[in-house]
């Protein structure tokens, strides 16, 4: 604050600019990096990351995305649990009923 008493627009840009990175990061590509790898859709790693952050705190953020893909891995070997898979995926195409021989 001393520095820059003369240009007080270089304090509110010194605090800005890492505040917005940090918030794009955090909240836009880290989530967007992390469903790619998983095969997880982006909001869905963003409503993993506050259920098991609420549920288990910041072990519980840590440990979200693989207890997702994991839950996801689960559902996809049930028929009937199938679409609930795919919609963690973000796959929102209709399913095929099974074929009745």
């Amino acid at each position: 604050m001393v520095q820059f008493q003369a240009a007080p627009w270089l304090v509110v840009l010194v605090v800005a600019v890492p505040g917005i990175l940090q918030n794009m990061l955090g909240n836009i590509i880290e989530p967007k990096l992390q469903g790619e790898g998983l095969n997880l859709h982006p909001v869905t790693v963003i409503l993993a990351l506050s259920f098991w952050g609420l549920i288990w705190g910041i072990v519980g953020m840590f440990l979200a995305a693989p207890i997702t893909a994991a839950v996801r891995v689960f559902l996809m070997q049930f028929d009937t649990l199938k679409p609930i898979g795919k919609l963690l995926a973000g796959d929102l195409s209709p399913t095929e009923a099974p074929a009745e021989s």
